[in-house]
């Protein structure tokens, strides 16, 4: 199933998955060997379904799959504090 991920490059998609420990890994591997790589999201498994739904509109919104390639973004966000 991994194998079949990584045609995200050339199909102009992002993985999003729960999966932290064998996608980073992988795509890890793949980005040290200057192997295309889709751009990944992690979601973090306890992060609540509607947070996670805003948090992956603003990557979407703010980025386009290009923009991701070869990078791995981990949700929740944390780009706002909470002062």
């Amino acid at each position: 199933m991994i194998r079949l991920c990584w045609l995200g490059p050339q199909e102009k998609r992002t993985i999003v998955t729960h999966d932290v420990n064998t996608m980073t890994k992988c795509a890890n591997e793949r980005i040290g060997e200057s192997i295309p790589t889709p751009g990944i999201i992690i979601v973090a498994e306890d992060l609540e379904i509607g947070r996670a739904i805003d948090d992956i509109e603003i990557v979407v919104e703010c980025s386009s799959a290009d923009d991701i390639v070869n990078q791995i973004q981990y949700l929740p966000c944390r780009c706002f504090s909470s002062a």
